[in-house]
């Protein structure tokens, strides 16, 4: 597990701003995906709905300092995961264009942060001589 230094406080992870936009998001495409037609609701709107979950759960849990790297990577590729369905979604011209760049926003927004972060945490880990993952 790599975290700060001892003694030294961090906000908690709800004050993250990444935490709060994957919030935002995950609230908005659960209400988007249950208004999509049943043949999207219950494929593509669950595959983004759970793969917002499952950036808010890695990103909550690298922000209580377990096992940062990993927990920011897979929060990273989940948000990829969701940029696909929503793709494909705009494709099959069941999301209309709008919303699409709305959500695309939000996402390429989520995404920037967990980049950024993970940068943080490769030049920190280096910096004090830890080996990051593969």
């Amino acid at each position: 597990m790599t975290g700060p230094p001892l003694g030294h406080k961090e906000a908690p992870f709800n004050s993250l701003p990444v935490y709060g936009a994957a919030w935002r998001l995950a609230v908005e495409a659960t209400e988007m995906a249950a208004r999509l037609e049943r043949n999207y609701r219950y494929s593509l709107g669950e595959d983004i709905r759970l793969g917002v979950k499952r950036a808010v759960l890695c990103i909550t849990l690298a922000g209580k300092g377990e096992d940062r790297q990993e927990n920011v990577r897979s929060a990273r590729l989940a948000m990829l995961d969701v940029e696909l369905s929503l793709r494909l979604l705009s494709d099959l011209k069941v999301l209309p264009d709008k919303r699409y760049v709305y959500f695309l926003e939000m996402v390429e927004d989520i995404i920037r942060q967990l980049s950024n972060w993970e940068r943080s945490l490769s030049k920190h880990n280096a910096a004090a001589g830890v080996p990051s993952p593969p």
